[in-house]
């Protein structure tokens, strides 16, 4: 918009010094405006590719993360939350469209550090089993969530290996 401005500054000194004949002041004019919106693209033009670039390394990180996720996932997760996040009936609860796991990330990261048994309520449905403490370091703890929260109609929440630490030093 600023750039708009300066062209538009630009034109309307051309118009008005033109009128009154002085070439001379309108070239000097518009050279001092063209400089202005030239300085003004550059900056702006900078500022969009950091912007680009920051926005790369995040997507690349987080999908690195994702599939790093989902090989810990297939390789701890899947035999009782199965390949599609709905659980076992009954037995294990869904991690797909949970209310239970999108309602509060950090008990999801105290639950793969942890375990949890007794009764838990997931999409209306009451779930008494056992998830033992998962073997995971925090990377994979952060890289495996990312994927469940990723897939499924979950939240999208990303967890940083940061987050996990945080978590694992209330614990």
């Amino acid at each position: 918009m600023k750039i708009k401005n300066l062209a538009i500054v630009a034109l309307t000194s051309i118009v008005l010094i033109s009128c009154g004949k002085d070439i001379k002041k309108a070239s000097d004019a518009v050279k001092e405006t063209t400089n202005e919106v030239v300085k003004e693209v550059k900056e702006t033009t900078n500022e969009v590719i950091k912007d680009v670039i920051e926005v790369t390394e995040v997507m690349v990180a987080t999908l690195e993360q994702l599939a790093s996720g989902k090989a810990v996932y297939a390789k701890l997760c899947v035999v009782c939350h199965q390949a599609n996040g709905q659980g076992i009936p009954g037995a294990f609860p869904p991690l797909a469209k949970s209310d239970y796991l999108n309602e509060n990330a950090e008990r999801a990261i105290e639950i793969v550090v942890k375990g949890k048994t007794g009764e838990i309520t997931v999409n209306g449905v009451k779930y008494n089993s056992a998830m033992t403490p998962q073997p995971l370091n925090d990377q994979e703890i952060a890289d495996v969530l990312t994927y469940v929260y990723s897939s499924w109609d979950n939240s999208k929440t990303v967890i940083s290996k940061e987050l996990v630490e945080t978590v694992k030093a209330k614990l």
